[in-house]
């Protein structure tokens, strides 16, 4: 059995061989990362993401979505209204609020109900009115 000097200079041997191959593989990661940006930066072209923005639509209904589930319980348009203002998410026309509702209505994620507004279709609400207040 060896002493625990010697067990501690074993363990730092082992740990000294991991240091080294880590090393070995940090520095070949590195060299092609150099690489990649010497021949990427030569020939660019933009990324993909930014040759594609989603339309306004698509991103409207995302960020409401996004809005509800958050939110955690239905919102009428003058709760949904800001958030998609603020966000510069409304559509252009002379009526926004009345084309919002109408890309709402098509949508198969969300329904109306007259008594508690826009909600995620089929999901149930995670806070009642009164919860929410309580945690603003």
């Amino acid at each position: 059995m060896s002493n625990p000097v010697q067990r501690a200079r074993q363990d730092l041997d082992r740990i000294d061989a991991q240091i080294k191959a880590l090393q070995a593989e940090r520095d070949g990661v590195s060299a092609f990362i150099r690489m990649y940006d010497r021949y990427a930066t030569e020939n660019a072209v933009a990324p993909a993401a930014t040759l594609h923005t989603p339309p306004l639509k698509a991103r409207l209904l995302d960020a409401t979505v996004r809005f509800l589930g958050e939110r955690g319980r239905p919102a009428f348009m003058s709760d949904i209204y800001p958030m998609l203002e603020a966000a510069g998410l409304l559509p252009g026309g002379t009526n926004p609020k009345q084309q919002v509702s109408s890309i709402f209505g098509r949508d198969g994620r969300l329904e109306f109900k007259s008594a508690t507004g826009w909600w995620l279709k089929g999901a149930a609400p995670t806070t009642t009115a009164g919860e929410a207040r309580t945690l603003m």
